[in-house]
């Protein structure tokens, strides 16, 4: 017979190692951000010859699994001397991330209406109180 689940039985989830744990996944999802929001922001915004090139790249490397680098993650987590320890898994998590979430918020960034939406705001506001930032800012631009 299955024994209970009980909270004295928690010898493998400490208090220390749960904090420990949460903040690994906190630090990663951080960086993850981080990195991926000023990336997203700087691929939606660039129509330059090498941007097309840079996308095939960015849906490659979701296309294949991180651990077919397995060995040379290994050899780079010994290197930075973060073999055995909870904090090498910072930096994979942040890799096994990085190209999906560059992938979602370029595409939301690229739609997130405040960037170009002028056409519908300037045809159906007319009403100085109602007007978007954007309409304001342009009508303020042409005016003065």
């Amino acid at each position: 017979m299955a024994r209970s689940l009980k909270w004295q039985n928690r010898n493998v989830f400490s208090h220390g190692v749960l904090i420990l744990w949460s903040l690994v996944v906190i630090l990663s999802l951080a960086l993850l951000l981080l990195v991926s929001s000023l990336a997203s922001y700087a691929l939606a915004n660039w129509r330059g010859k090498i941007s097309r090139a840079l996308y095939f790249i960015r849906v490659a490397g979701m296309m294949l699994p991180i651990k077919i680098a397995s060995i040379r993650i290994l050899e780079l987590i010994r290197a930075l001397g973060l073999l055995n320890t909870i904090w090498s898994l910072i930096p994979i998590y942040v890799a096994m991330g990085v190209p999906v979430a560059i992938f979602i918020l370029t595409e939301f960034i690229r739609q997130v209406p405040f960037w170009n939406d002028l056409w519908f705001p300037l045809i159906f506001i007319s009403n100085d109180k109602a007007k978007t930032v954007l309409l304001g800012l342009t009508a303020g631009a042409v005016k003065g």
